[in-house]
């Protein structure tokens, strides 16, 4: 393990007698300088600008090493392995004149940086072909530690936490595990009766049996549909100005949460996204799952075709790439990664799997996964376009005739324009009412049995290495293949050059992310922070795991029970770790303070859609409808929803009181317009991959909560549910009222609090006792105990 802040005196003997007294920071002296980890960045940003692949000044090129290790024009060797004291890279990395510093501008080496690239030279200046990089080697077989903990994950952490001589504080109760339980699993509260079955039921196997029932919950693939699409960049409209309407794409947002509810395996799941129209060119599902390719932002108004298809083969490049490997193959678009071991090259060959695709909307084969009503509103509004075109047409048809025969002996054609006016003067008012046919068109597409897909087209859908990442500089053109470092054994790996290989790679055995990224991303939503932290970036840029070893067990474990999501969140959330208080120890948090080792359970705040949903579940109006279009809920007063290609029928506000009351997931999420209440919580951004959402703690949220139109016409609602529960009984009101919002009683010190609210209310509310249990919820839905689970 390398040393962190590390500071020490290091004697170098250098050959010619030079000796170098130097300050040494981050790198242990014992332990050898690593080419990949510690030389190859510092290169890359330094220095190969001007000695790299496509520019090399002097003769001299730093990123191959027989051609750096031969040095340049000038004759004297940049690089003498053993030797840094006769090497000209350290002369001039090191050298404070101005005429021959290198790099000449912009920011220099620092002393400690000189010092490493010194060291590697002294050390043989070892350059191996191949990168060792963890994140590129096959998931280890790593047996648990020995121990006492049930839960084998629980061995992994206990023993890092017995080395640092840390005690785990207790275990939460019972009911802090119900909660926490229903918001990971389910992303609402229990209801008083889910709680007091649970709470009361004194069996050794009551906790698996919830965990068991949470997951067969349906709640639970909107909850986790909802993490996956901040992944993938999902959106309902194309972004840019134009920012039309994409009727279609919440057929991709069901499939997600079928799959997740059905425990799709996950290897199946990323397949489907991948090459489902190819794999399985009958499956609906497997069709709509392509749409994943075409989540993006698209620019419909483009006049540029090839850079409209360039930006998306971009997208779909770098979203796979981030999504399903847990890695930044953008970084390589315009130049070699200058941190991981990614070439350009290995970019646009990555880039080469997607390069025949076309973006096409499709029927669906066979009877399409919908909600009833969605299968009704087709039907039904099919028949009226039916009747309502035929209605049409006889008019003018009619009208057409009279016209005709009127202007018979001049022989000239009659217009249209002519044959309305015709129909206006013969049957006033008919026509209006036939002009309803556009907005009824407009309603179809959004119920239509198609999806949008992508499909290979049969092209060449050639793909080139653009220099600078620039269209207008195509360099070779290059086959679809897979990142050179990630491959081992390549002899079982088909390569025929279409996204089936592509899909079949990223779910093998050969392939070193796959399964170590999504299991990382589970642990992150379980425990707010995952094993690797950085869950998008498993490079050298991101944050190595202080649990490597707990990361490839779980990994393999994953593998083997059939890469079954629902299995390794059982396996999770039964650990002691997981069932861990969140409250401080002062002991604890001097050894580790930022809880790496997972002494405590980290506290975390609800996402802005689990805190509407919540909302929602606590004042009793929550419409559990599942699927379907996306709901244009009522907006706050003064927010603009003028937009070019949103139709009147489709116009924010215009769903009605039940559909403004469905889980926040079905809200339509227009890229141009965030909801209000989503966007101040830290909503994830439509336009790209989100990992990990922010967790700000700003005015705005106090100010929405306290002040927002939704949240009062809760309030309001909730009061309502208290009165018909409890009738007039002020103390069985309060009663309910923590049990709907927190799964608890009243302390007596909050019963007694809350009676003097309620009464001081009741008088400035002129004796409205009603309007005081408002205010009373009101205070309730803004409490932190309500966005803060534990």
């Amino acid at each position: 393990m390398r040393w962190q802040g590390l500071r020490c005196r290091v004697l170098h003997c250098l050959p010619g007698s030079a000796v170098l007294l130097a300050s040494v920071t981050g790198i242990a002296a014992a332990e050898p300088v690593n080419y990949f980890d510690d030389i190859k960045p510092l290169l890359a940003v330094h220095c190969q600008k001007c000695h790299g692949p496509e520019t090399q000044k002097s003769g001299l090129r730093l990123d191959i090493a027989e051609v750096a290790l031969r040095g340049g024009d000038s004759g004297k060797t940049a690089i003498v392995p053993g030797a840094a004291g006769r090497s000209e890279l350290i002369r001039r990395i090191a050298s404070h004149d101005s005429e021959e510093q290198m790099p000449p501008k912009g920011p220099r080496l620092t002393d400690e940086e000189v010092t490493r690239v010194r060291r590697w030279i002294d050390e043989g200046a070892k350059w191996p072909a191949k990168d060792d990089y963890w994140a590129f080697q096959p998931v280890r077989d790593t047996p648990p530690p020995p121990g006492t903990a049930v839960n084998l994950i629980d061995r992994f952490l206990d023993a890092k936490l017995s080395a640092r001589g840390i005690t785990p504080v207790p275990p939460a109760d019972q009911r802090t595990l119900l909660r926490r339980a229903f918001f990971d699993l389910l992303g609402v509260p229990p209801s008083p009766e889910e709680a007091a079955f649970f709470l009361s039921d004194r069996s050794p196997d009551a906790y698996p049996k919830l965990l068991d029932r949470l997951l067969a919950d349906p709640r639970h693939g909107e909850r986790w549909a909802r993490h996956w699409l901040d992944l993938v960049r999902y959106g309902e409209s194309d972004g840019y100005e134009d920012d039309k309407v994409r009727p279609l794409a919440w057929r991709y947002r069901d499939y997600v949460v079928r799959s997740f509810n059905a425990d799709k395996p996950y290897d199946r799941f990323v397949q489907e996204q991948i090459a489902g129209d190819e794999l399985w060119p009958d499956d609906p599902d497997a069709l709509t799952a392509t749409g994943f390719a075409r989540l993006g932002a698209w620019d419909g108004m483009s006049k540029e075709p090839q850079k409209q298809r360039q930006d998306f083969l971009t997208d779909v490049t770098d979203a796979t790439g981030a999504v399903f490997l847990g890695m930044t193959l953008g970084c390589a678009r315009c130049h070699d990664h200058k941190y991981d071991s990614i070439t350009q090259h290995d970019y646009y060959s990555m880039q080469a799997f997607f390069g025949g695709l076309k973006r096409e909307t499709r029927a669906v084969k066979g009877p399409p996964a919908e909600p009833e009503f969605v299968t009704a509103a087709y039907k039904s509004e099919s028949e009226e376009l039916t009747r309502l075109k035929s209605e049409r047409e006889a008019l003018l048809k009619t009208a057409r005739e009279a016209l005709d025969k009127e202007r018979a002996p001049d022989g000239k054609k009659t217009g249209d324009d002519a044959v309305r006016k015709r129909v206006q003067k013969d049957q006033p008012g008919q026509l209006e009412k036939l002009d309803a046919i556009k907005s009824l068109e407009s309603r179809l597409r959004f119920h239509e049995p198609k999806v949008d897909a992508v499909l290979q087209d049969g092209g060449p859908g050639k793909v080139r290495v653009l220099k600078g990442g620039e269209l207008s500089r195509p360099g070779e053109e290059v086959a679809p293949g897979f990142i050179a470092a990630m491959l081992r054994d390549t002899s079982a790996l088909s390569n025929d050059g279409r996204r089936t290989s592509l899909a079949r790679w990223l779910t093998s055995p050969e392939n070193p992310l796959t399964a170590r990224v999504i299991v990382n991303r589970v642990w992150q939503h379980h425990f707010g922070a995952g094993l690797v932290a950085t869950p998008s970036d498993f490079g050298r840029n991101g944050r190595r795991s202080a649990h490597p070893e707990l990361l490839d067990w779980l990994s393999g474990e994953f593998v083997r029970s059939g890469w079954s999501l629902k299995k390794l969140h059982r396996l999770i959330l039964t650990s002691d770790a997981w069932r861990r208080g969140s409250s401080p120890d002062a002991a604890a948090f001097a050894k580790d303070p930022d809880n790496k080792l997972l002494w405590r359970m980290n506290r975390r705040r609800l996402e802005g859609e689990a805190i509407r949903d919540t909302i929602l579940v606590v004042s009793g109006s929550l419409n559990p409808a599942m699927g379907g279009p996306g709901v244009y809920a009522r907006l706050p007063a003064g927010i603009n929803v003028e937009f070019p290609n949103n139709d009147k029928e489709l116009s924010w506000g215009t769903a009605t009181d039940a559909d403004n009351r469905r889980r926040s997931l079905y809200l339509f999420q227009r890229r141009t317009l965030t909801y209000p209440l989503m966007e101040v919580f830290d909503s994830a951004p439509m336009n790209q991959s989100c990992a990990a959402r922010a967790q700000t703690t700003v005015a705005p949220q106090a100010l929405a909560l306290f002040n927002g139109e939704f949240t009062r016409e809760c309030a309001a609602l909730f009061a309502a549910r208290l009165r018909s529960n409890a009738g007039g009984d002020t103390e069985k009101q309060i009663d309910q009222a923590f049990q709907f919002a927190f799964t608890r009683s009243p302390s007596t010190a909050e019963r007694t609090a809350s009676l003097e609210f309620l009464q001081k209310q009741s008088t400035l509310r002129n004796s409205d006792a009603g309007a005081a249990l408002t205010d009373f919820c009101h205070t309730l839905l803004n409490a932190s105990e309500f966005i803060h689970p534990d």
